[in-house]
């Protein structure tokens, strides 16, 4: 008797994604453990975070003017990427390390600002409490930012990394989308029963659930020897070695650039699209969200674009299909935004697929194998840093 496969099981084994993600080979079992803790940890910051995080902070009286000096907290943050790479360059072994500075960012973030208001302190100390929770918990953030990219770079080398990529950023953003939706819809639903507090409060705590098994799928993955220095490492090393190598500069210069003139941009496109124009909260939700379909749709076309030519190419593509969108910003007015909005957010979808697939690449791109440390905190710092300020000049 011949035996007959069962064709779709068929077809997926012979896929691609199968060929990067699997429980076979030891790197591609990695990949999935990596691949599921990215998702775990966008739920878990979605629940609480943003949207969220927000009403939560509003819900026990915290105005709109004291959330907007904290939120720069975070961002202020980043600096403490640069302590890092001389400390974790003494590491042989980092994994215990890097995940007890994991469990710490969930625990404060999650738990302890969660219940900071029932303690029944007074607004200043609450004030003061959460401020100092953000800083630490954004500072171990920060600081185990390049060891994470050190440890995770060997399970994506050169030859599955454009099919990670593809597969990962189309998975978790239609994840992100969903997520986005359901969120708007739970926010309103809770504001509108009347206890929007404990619903707040009961949405956050769930997102431990999700922020366990991102820690889970993070304990798993196998941490590899990493690459002896041949050098002391000093912090001045991360802002010296990246104009040693001009290559890697030049990648990393590129992402600054954008993530200024991006931060430019939204710093007052919410409130010109809010204010001046008129559209709905709910509109830009479900304009946001579609980036999934997007994703879905596109990105086995940017994909071939990238392949048949190279990531610089497909990362120019994409920025020139998006500056028309920013152009006819200036022509949205309160009588053609029902049909011009969705036009410029369909082709800051489509160039954004391009974008983010194009520039998932650039942190493994001539990067010199020597104090890898050093050059991903410079990177991590550079880009954050322009997106900064990017945000402020466009408040001024």
């Amino acid at each position: 008797m011949h035996t007959v496969r069962f064709q779709p099981l068929a077809r997926l084994r012979g896929s691609q994604f199968f060929s990067v993600f699997n429980g076979g080979d030891e790197l591609a079992r990695g990949r999935c453990f990596l691949l599921a803790s990215s998702i775990t940890a966008n739920i878990a910051a979605a629940l609480f975070g943003g949207t969220f995080y927000s009403g939560f902070l509003l819900a026990n009286g915290i105005d709109l003017v004291q959330i907007g000096v904290i939120s720069f907290i975070p961002n202020l943050c980043v600096l403490f990427s640069l302590l890092s790479p001389p400390f974790l360059a003494k590491l042989a072994k980092r994994k215990s390390f890097l995940l007890t500075l994991h469990a710490v960012y969930y625990f404060l973030l999650i738990v302890a600002i969660t219940i900071l208001p029932y303690l029944n302190l007074s607004k200043e100390w609450t004030i003061g409490l959460l401020a100092l929770f953000l800083l630490i918990a954004h500072g171990c953030n920060a600081f185990s930012n390049a060891g994470w990219f050190v440890w995770h770079k060997k399970l994506i080398p050169e030859p599955v990394r454009a099919t990670y990529f593809s597969y990962s950023l189309a998975i978790i953003g239609v994840m992100n989308s969903v997520v986005q939706i359901l969120g708007a819809v739970l926010a309103d639903a809770l504001k509108a029963g009347g206890d929007e507090l404990t619903g707040m409060v009961i949405v956050r705590l769930s997102g431990l659930l999700f922020a366990a098994i991102d820690m889970v799928c993070l304990a798993c993955i196998k941490e590899y020897p990493y690459e002896a220095v041949t050098s002391h490492t000093r912090i001045r090393d991360v802002f010296l070695l990246p104009f040693k190598h001009k290559r890697y500069l030049g990648t990393v210069v590129l992402k600054m650039t954008w993530n200024l003139i991006s931060g430019l941009v939204t710093s007052f496109v919410s409130v010109f699209l809010l204010q001046s124009v008129g559209i709905s909260y709910t509109y830009i939700y479900v304009m946001t969200a579609l980036y999934g379909v997007f994703l879905i749709l596109f990105t086995p076309v940017w994909k071939r674009i990238i392949q048949r030519t190279n990531m610089f190419t497909g990362l120019a593509l994409s920025l020139l299909t998006y500056a028309p969108g920013y152009f006819l910003y200036a022509l949205l007015t309160p009588d053609n935004c029902i049909w011009l909005y969705p036009v410029i957010i369909c082709l800051h979808h489509w160039s954004g697929v391009g974008y983010n697939l194009s520039i998932a690449e650039m942190p493994y791109v001539n990067m010199p194998s020597d104090h890898e440390e050093c050059y991903a905190s410079f990177r991590v710092v550079g880009v954050n840093m322009m997106a900064f300020f990017g945000l402020m000049l466009g408040t001024l």
